[in-house]
């Protein structure tokens, strides 16, 4: 069945064919948010919101698109709806959030992720995914990480394909020169 089958059928109250979707789409969701937040407990949240969000909200969704679009496009949503409230929390006690600083102490332990390939490249990398401009990270990760089409990726951010383009040719030029000279 497609996501689109299950979500025909998750809209008609069927709770097992939306347990499906979510087995299919929890990782790639789960990749987008961590990149996007910069942190695997508030991706982790932010990927749930999105599937109860998306549960809750199936009566509004157009099976006329693909049902990942849609569901990305949650998530994006819940990703910038958690950077405002962190953003208005810092104004208010002009201190990091607490949460992230939380979340960065020193464990001891390594995160698993970053022990997979070469470790200290991988989060460099992921350090300056996280550091591009919103607009550039979206783009960025949705088209070359996650690997939707422009037109997948237009549809999520609600831009056109062309711009979607110019964003990730932007992301991969800044990544570079970054990676390439990390003081500058």
């Amino acid at each position: 069945m497609t996501d689109e089958d299950l979500a025909a059928r998750s809209a008609a109250g069927d709770e097992p064919a939306f347990t499906a979707l979510i087995r299919r789409l929890k990782e790639p969701a789960y990749r987008f948010a961590r990149l996007h937040t910069g942190d695997p407990d508030e991706a982790y949240d932010v990927v749930q919101e999105a599937f109860v969000s998306a549960w809750k909200n199936l009566a509004r969704y157009d099976p006329s698109r693909r049902f990942s679009t849609w569901l990305f496009q949650i998530t994006l949503n819940k990703c910038r709806d958690r950077a405002r409230r962190r953003k208005v929390r810092q104004f208010f006690y002009h201190a990091r959030d607490l949460d992230h600083a939380a979340n960065r102490a020193d464990t001891g332990m390594p995160d698993p992720e970053e022990q997979l390939g070469t470790g200290q490249q991988a989060a460099r990398l992921e350090a300056e995914i996280g550091a591009l401009p919103e607009g550039l990270r979206s783009a960025f990760v949705l088209a070359a990480v996650e690997q939707h089409s422009q037109q997948e990726t237009a549809a999520i951010l609600g831009i056109s394909p062309k711009s979607v383009e110019m964003r990730v040719y932007r992301a991969r030029k800044h990544l570079q020169a970054r990676l390439e000279n990390p003081d500058a």
